[in-house]
């Protein structure tokens, strides 16, 4: 990922790196700034966690099942979980940081967060749908002027 930002990501001190607070996406942006030339260190904000499941939080999709038995995994299911956040919630949450992102500040942004977080960014910022298969964990997405394009 850092390598391929690399080449999109002209005038490096025009940047700022933004992460969900948790380990693996810090990790994963302190890597991806070091090798695309990027500044460190990594701003983090709380909004951009991944999705809460409740008491699914940190369980796979196996470990769910032997839990809860009768959990029916399907379409939008994540957003109605024990104790988990639902998608209004989520919704409100990262809709909350995307209007504090000023588009004439001069700022480019970096910003690494999780597969739910993102597809919600991505459906608030341009309607990429919410639902439907996942593009893979690895993707790295462009966001200017209303589109989305993925890259690489």
């Amino acid at each position: 990922m850092g390598r391929l930002l690399q080449a999109h990501a002209e005038d490096h001190d025009a940047w700022s790196v933004i992460s969900s607070p948790l380990g693996r996406a810090v990790h994963t942006a302190n890597l991806v700034c070091e090798a695309a030339g990027l500044p460190c260190p990594v701003e983090t904000d709380d909004r951009l966690v991944e999705l809460s499941v409740g008491v699914f939080d940190g369980l796979n999709r196996d470990e769910i099942l032997a839990l809860a038995p009768d959990t029916k995994i399907g379409p939008g299911w994540i957003y109605n979980t024990p104790g988990g956040e639902t998608e209004a919630e989520l919704r409100a949450r990262l809709s909350a940081w995307l209007a504090e992102v000023d588009p004439s500040d001069g700022r480019r942004r970096l910003v690494v967060c999780h597969g739910i977080a993102g597809r919600m960014l991505r459906h608030l910022y341009g309607g990429e749908p919410i639902h439907g298969p996942p593009p893979p964990q690895d993707s790295v997405f462009r966001l200017v002027e209303g589109r989305i394009e993925r890259l690489g």
